[in-house]
């Protein structure tokens, strides 16, 4: 029989363990046991950021505010849920088609937010509220990357996203009584044989783009030359027509100074004339003035003319 020894006051003292004894420390030890459970697996606490949904035996009680609270052992529970802060929820390589029947996997997360007086309406539609969002949201998306090919899903991923917002919107607050916020695609992924055509077609549209590049080039080379040549063209044109031009200028302002010299010496000549035929005796002076001193050679009879002299008029 085991026992146990203790020194008191200098006396050994021996205690036998009895079953008896042995069974009710067994039991004492449980007693504590379960009555630390009880104490400190009744009280829970709230955050300001939670509510908590407070049951009896299964049964809704009421929503439960931030703070420390107790409930009743083995017949009350508490369910806590996320208020007024945004939430997200992941699913990934989610299979799905688009119009022209290509196969495509979405990862994409939806973000979501519970409001405090939602609670007690999202605790009796939807216990499995994060399991319901992202069954409704894959099913948005699914019907909105079949409405747009393959081709057009980088494209219009915005607008994808955008309507696919607007029915999530539009059917999870009615239905859950909770606020979708946003939604983002982190993955589209195609097939290896559509992303092989996808990247042959891309080489294929570079191989396009700098074959017309080219052309453009070896054109705009063209237009320059053509260009350069019909300005030098101009150039020899306008120089032509200039010399043309100042010829003609030269020439009628030289016929125009022999005109001018003729009529001068015309108007000269009719003025001398003039001159002369008003004055008889202006001739003889002008025949004296340039007389030389030498009489002129006469051939023929009678006597030789030189000069005609008038007496003067007697008065």
């Amino acid at each position: 029989m085991p026992r146990f020894e203790d020194t008191v006051g200098g006396r050994v003292y021996a205690t036998h363990w009895t079953p008896r004894l042995l069974r009710n420390l067994a039991l004492l030890s449980i007693l504590v046991l379960l009555c630390l459970f009880l104490f400190f697996g009744s009280w829970y606490r709230v955050k300001e950021t939670e509510r908590g949904v407070l049951t009896t035996w299964g049964a809704f009680t009421g929503v439960v505010g931030p703070g420390l609270h107790y409930k009743m052992p083995f017949a009350q529970d508490v369910i806590l849920y996320p208020v007024g802060t945004v939430q997200s929820v992941t699913a990934q390589h989610e299979n799905t088609y688009t119009i022209d029947n290509q196969e495509v996997d979405v990862d994409f997360t939806v973000f979501y937010r519970i409001d405090a007086d939602q609670v007690e309406f999202v605790y009796r539609h939807a216990p499995e509220y994060e399991a319901k969002v992202l069954a409704v949201a894959l099913d948005r998306i699914k019907r909105e990357l079949g409405r747009v090919n393959a081709t057009e899903v980088a494209q219009k991923r915005g607008d994808i996203i955008a309507s696919t917002m607007t029915v999530l919107h539009d059917t999870i607050q009615p239905m859950l009584g909770i606020d979708v916020t946003d939604l983002q695609f982190q993955n589209l992924a195609f097939t290896e044989a559509y992303r092989a055509a996808i990247n042959a077609a891309a080489v294929a549209k570079a191989n396009v783009e700098q074959a017309t590049q080219a052309v453009a080039k070896a054109k705009q080379a063209a237009l320059e030359a053509q260009a350069q040549a019909e300005g030098l063209a101009h150039a020899v044109q306008a120089k032509a027509d200039g010399d043309a031009y100042a010829t003609t200028k030269n020439a009628e302002a030289d016929a125009a100074k022999i005109r001018l010299i003729g009529q001068a010496q015309a108007d000269a000549i009719k003025a001398q004339s003039d001159a002369l035929a008003q004055n008889e005796k202006l001739i003889e002076y002008t025949k004296a003035k340039n007389w030389n001193g030498q009489l002129p050679q006469w051939v023929g009879t009678g006597p030789m003319p030189f000069m005609q002299l008038t007496p003067p008029v007697q008065q």
